[in-house]
C-alpha cells in the first residue's frame, strides 16, 4: 500500500471562524419590508433575560418584605397563670324583705310566689258488677168493702193476675166505701208498689191485682188493685261503676298536670331574671270534686282538682354575686375569679310550708371556682416592645402568678416584638394548664 494520504478540511479554521462573523441570519420581519437579514449581534442574549428577571423577583420580595414587617408583623403571646381551685361551703338566708346582697350576714334578697289552677277531665272507670233493679210501679187499691176504712202495712202483698208479686212500699190506709141508697160505692187510693225480685220480668202491662193477705176471708173480694201503667225499671245484668281506685288515678293524673300547669305559670310570674328554688316549691290540692262518684252507674267519671303551688325565687345574678364577692374576700388581692369554672349546689334541708309563708328559707350553698393572679396586659405590653421571643420568655416567667409562656412571631423572619402594642395579642389559658 501507498502511503495514506492526509484530509484537511476544505477551508482552514480561521477561515471558517472569520466567515461565521459575517454570516447573517435570515429572519423574516413584516415591520421592516424589503429587509430579508437580521445580524446576531443585535439579537437580545439568554442570559441578559434572566438577569433582568432576577433583578426584578429580588426587588418584589424586598419590597413585600418590607411591607411585611411595618404593616403584618405580629406576636402571638399565650400565658397559662398559675392558678388554684376552691371548694366552699356556707350557710345562707333568702328572704323577701333582704334589699339587696350582704356578703357580711350571707343573705340574697328574694321573691316570693304563688299560682292556683283548676282543671277538670273525663276519665274511664274500671269496676265492674252485677246489678238487680226491681221493677216499680203504681196500683190503685179499692174497697167495696165496708164504709170503714181499711190499714195496710208496708210489704203488703200484691199479686198481678199473671202471676208476678210485688210489695206495698209505704203503709197506707184504703177509705171507706161510700153507700148510697143502699149500695156501696167503692172508694180507691193509688200506691207505690215494687216487685218481689229484679229482672225485666216484672216490666209487666196493666193488670190487675189481689191481695194474697186475705185469701179465705171476705176481705179478699171486697178489697183488690188495678194498675192502669205498666211496671218498669226491672233489669238484671253487668254495669260499669266507679272504683275509689278510680277516684285516686284521676286525682293523680290532674295534679301532675296542675304541678307542670302552675310551675309554668310561677316561671312566667317571676320573669327571666329570677330562678325557682325547687326546694321551697310547694303544692297542695286545695278542691276535688268528680260526677259519678264512687257506687254511681257510669262508664266514665268527670274529675276537677284545684291545686294551689308557691315557693321563693331568687335572681340568679344575686345569687352569682354573693358567691364572686364572698370568693374574692377570702383570696389575696389582685385574684380574678373564672367564671365559666363556678359551680354551685342549694340545698334547703329542712324546709317547710311556715317558713315558706312568712317569704324567709335557710341553704346550705356548696360552691366552688378557679381563682388565678390578674394580668395587665397593657402594661405588660409597654415592657415586650422591642424584645426577642426568649426575653419575653424570661421576663413573663420572672411575674408573680405566671406559670407557662409560648411567643410566636410573623412572619417567620421577624426575631423581636414590635413596637407597636397594637401587634401585640395576648391570650389568657385558664384552662388547660
Amino acid at each position: 500500500m501507498g502511503k495514506s494520504k492526509k484530509i484537511f478540511d476544505i477551508l482552514p479554521p480561521r477561515a471558517v471562524k472569520e466567515e461565521i462573523s459575517h454570516t447573517h441570519m435570515r429572519v423574516s420581519d413584516p415591520k421592516k419590508e424589503g429587509q430579508d437579514f437580521i445580524p446576531v449581534s443585535e439579537l437580545p442574549t439568554a442570559k441578559k433575560k434572566v438577569k433582568k428577571f432576577l433583578f426584578f423577583v429580588l426587588i418584589v420580595l424586598f419590597a413585600a418584605g418590607l411591607y411585611s414587617y411595618f404593616n403584618l408583623s405580629r406576636a402571638e403571646i399565650e400565658i397559662w397563670p398559675i392558678v388554684k381551685y376552691l371548694e366552699l361551703e356556707e350557710r345562707i338566708t333568702i328572704n323577701t324583705e333582704y334589699p339587696v346582697v350582704d356578703v357580711s350576714t350571707k343573705s340574697i334578697p328574694g321573691i316570693f310566689i304563688d299560682n292556683k289552677e283548676t282543671i277538670s277531665q273525663q276519665f274511664p272507670v274500671s269496676g265492674r258488677i252485677i246489678k238487680e233493679v226491681k221493677a216499680k210501679g203504681t196500683i190503685r187499691v179499692y174497697n167495696v168493702y165496708s164504709v170503714q176504712p181499711q190499714t195496710l202495712v208496708v210489704d203488703t202483698r200484691f199479686i198481678a193476675s199473671s202471676g208476678e208479686l210485688f210489695y206495698s212500699v209505704k203503709r197506707i190506709i184504703i177509705p171507706g166505701a161510700k153507700k148510697e141508697e143502699g149500695k156501696l160505692i167503692p172508694s180507691h187510693i193509688d200506691i207505690e208498689v215494687i216487685a218481689a225480685e229484679a229482672g225485666e220480668d216484672y216490666n209487666i202491662g196493666s193488670s190487675d191485682f189481689s191481695i194474697p193477705g186475705f185469701a179465705g176471708t171476705s176481705r179478699y173480694t171486697g178489697f183488690y188493685g188495678k194498675s192502669f201503667e205498666s211496671m218498669s225499671g226491672g233489669w238484671k245484668g253487668e254495669v260499669a261503676q266507679p272504683t275509689l281506685e278510680d277516684l285516686g288515678q284521676a286525682c293523680e293524673i290532674l295534679t301532675e298536670k296542675l304541678k307542670t300547669e302552675n310551675i309554668k305559670k310561677l316561671l312566667n310570674q317571676a320573669g327571666s331574671d329570677f330562678s325557682i328554688l325547687n326546694e321551697t316549691l310547694f303544692h297542695e290540692i286545695i278542691a276535688t270534686s268528680s260526677v259519678a262518684g264512687v257506687g254511681k252507674d257510669n262508664d266514665h267519671i268527670v274529675f276537677q282538682a284545684t291545686l294551689q303551688s308557691k315557693c321563693l325565687a331568687i335572681k340568679t345574678e344575686d345569687l352569682v354575686s354573693f358567691m364572686k364577692s364572698f370568693i374574692l374576700a377570702q383570696s389575696a388581692s389582685g385574684r380574678k375569679i373564672e367564671e365559666s369554672s363556678l359551680k354551685f349546689d342549694l340545698s334547703a334541708g329542712g324546709m317547710n310550708i311556715e317558713d315558706l309563708d312568712q317569704g324567709s328559707a335557710s341553704f346550705l350553698l356548696k360552691f366552688s371556682a378557679i381563682i388565678y393572679a390578674g394580668v395587665d396586659k397593657e402594661s405588660i405590653k409597654q415592657e415586650l416592645k422591642g424584645k426577642t421571643p426568649e426575653e419575653v420568655e424570661a421576663f413573663l416567667k420572672d411575674q408573680p402568678g405566671i406559670g407557662r409562656v409560648k411567643v410566636k412571631l410573623w412572619p417567620f423572619w421577624v426575631n423581636k416584638i414590635s413596637s407597636d402594642t397594637g401587634d401585640i395579642k395576648m391570650k389568657l389559658n385558664i384552662n388547660n394548664i
